[in-house]
Order: C-alpha cells, then structure tokens, then sequence
C-alpha cells in the first residue's frame, strides 16, 4: 500500500454559512482505525479560537471495531468531548459499511 493515511484541509478554500456538503465515503473495516468526515469552524484559524468553541460537526464517523454502525455528532461549548450531541446511524439489513461506498 502507497499510502497509509490522509488527511485533507480546506483552509482557505472553502467556507460557507449556509448549503449542503456530499461526498461518497467507502471506509476501511479494520479494527483500530477511525476514519472521519467532519467539518470544523474557520474561525479556529482565522482568530484561534480554541476547540470547542468554533465548533465541529460531525458528518460520518465510523470506529472499525463496529462494522455496521457510523455516529454524527455535533460539538460545541455546551457539549463538546465524549458528551457532544448526536446519534448512531446502521445501514438496513445489517449492511457492513466496509462493502462499498455510501
């Protein structure tokens, strides 16, 4: 394998207040791994402002160790850490988000 890990980074390129945000993610089923769609506030980096307090959203995160279970989560000052404001999303039957792209 080429590569082991990405990460990409938008600063600076795109930032909106209102919209909508897609993408097609097909995860890796490997325990130990944690891949992740989330989106944090540009002010973080604009005025560093610390963490929660632009706040994170959340879209998908997927721990390998549950293969059939993703968590959006919203984070905030009021709740932020293990105590942020979400839910856990299954696909129907069953379905391993591992077995293509969603």
């Amino acid at each position: 394998c080429q590569y082991t890990s990405a990460r990409l980074n938008t600063y600076g390129k795109f930032q909106f207040t209102y919209g909508r945000v897609e993408a097609r993610i097909k995860v890796s089923g490997t325990q130990g791994l944690w891949p992740a769609f989330w989106m944090l506030g540009a002010d973080y980096f604009d005025r560093g402002r610390p963490w929660p307090y632009t706040g994170e959203i959340d879209i998908m995160e997927h721990v390998g160790k549950e293969p059939n279970t993703t968590y959006s989560t919203l984070h905030a000052p009021a709740y932020h850490g293990a105590a942020g404001y979400g839910a856990p999303y299954s696909l129907p039957g069953g379905a391993d988000f591992a077995d293509a792209f969603h």
